[in-house]
């Protein structure tokens, strides 16, 4: 990963691995490469919603199949990950440190830095269900993944079932359904889950959490996570991410999430 013109930071490269430590005198620009990494990582899986398309399944009955090569599957997952970030380098920072630079810094990755968050090792996942709730039932996606070690290939299978209940398993009564019989924004939403199941399946990155300092920690931040004042934190949309750095916003967020929890205990 390469930094250049952030704030204190001229210049930076930086390679990843499974612990990264930063050291320095204050002022040295520890903190602006932190946030700038966590900005990418917040980025990474977020904006990938077309590597399957509905002309990449094949329709068996009521069952959806793509089949892949799984070294094709990583490469086009990782180029497009790349060709996001880089070209959208700017706003990324914009978003990462809540405006507080003008636009000549750059952020660049390339595949080195995205493949300690590829998957090792590869195998069967059992039958996942996802549900979505749609202006008049509820269509879960049921969804399967088989590696065949030979050949080296992916097969994931979906089926679309629509139900009567969100909740009642038992009495709920539920039918198959083809993706083409469903309205275009339901179709979208479906395909957007079909995608998440395919990158959450080789990308290893689960939630991206910073924990600042102490002398930036939770003391600072003692008014913010006040339980009376929750509901405006917890909107960061509209006002955590205006006043602080993307990291931070996230972690007044968590802490409010925490600290709503406690009281269940």
């Amino acid at each position: 990963m390469k930094i250049k013109n952030l704030g204190v930071v001229r210049e930076a490269s930086i390679d990843s691995n499974n612990m990264n430590i930063f050291y320095g005198k204050n002022t040295n620009g520890k903190t602006y490469v932190s946030y700038s990494i966590y900005g990418v990582l917040s980025e990474i899986r977020e904006h990938i919603n077309h590597i399957v398309t509905i002309k990449d399944l094949t329709l068996n009955k009521y069952k959806l199949t793509f089949t892949v090569n799984k070294d094709e599957l990583i490469n086009k997952i990782l180029n497009s990950t790349i060709g996001y970030i880089n070209y959208h380098s700017k706003e990324i920072i914009y978003k990462a440190f809540a405006n507080k630079f003008d636009k000549g810094g750059s952020i660049t990755i390339d595949k080195n830095d995205l493949m300690p968050f590829v998957k090792k090792t590869f195998q069967d996942q059992p039958t996942k269900h996802n549900r979505i709730l749609s202006k008049t039932s509820v269509i879960e996606l049921i969804s399967f993944i088989k590696f065949d070690q030979e050949e080296q290939n992916l097969d994931f299978s979906f089926s679309i079932e629509e139900r009567d209940n969100f909740f009642d398993d038992d009495d709920n009564q539920s039918y198959s359904v083809q993706i083409s019989d469903l309205p275009s924004d339901l179709q979208n939403e479906i395909m957007s889950d079909i995608n998440n199941v395919v990158i959450d399946y080789i990308y290893e990155i689960n939630n991206v959490i910073y924990f600042p300092a102490e002398r930036a920690g939770i003391n600072v931040f003692r008014n913010e996570i006040n339980k009376n004042r929750s509901d405006r934190v917890s909107k960061k949309e509209e006002t955590v991410s205006g006043n602080y750095p993307l990291a931070i916003a996230d972690y007044l967020v968590f802490l409010n999430f925490v600290s709503n929890l406690s009281e269940f205990f």
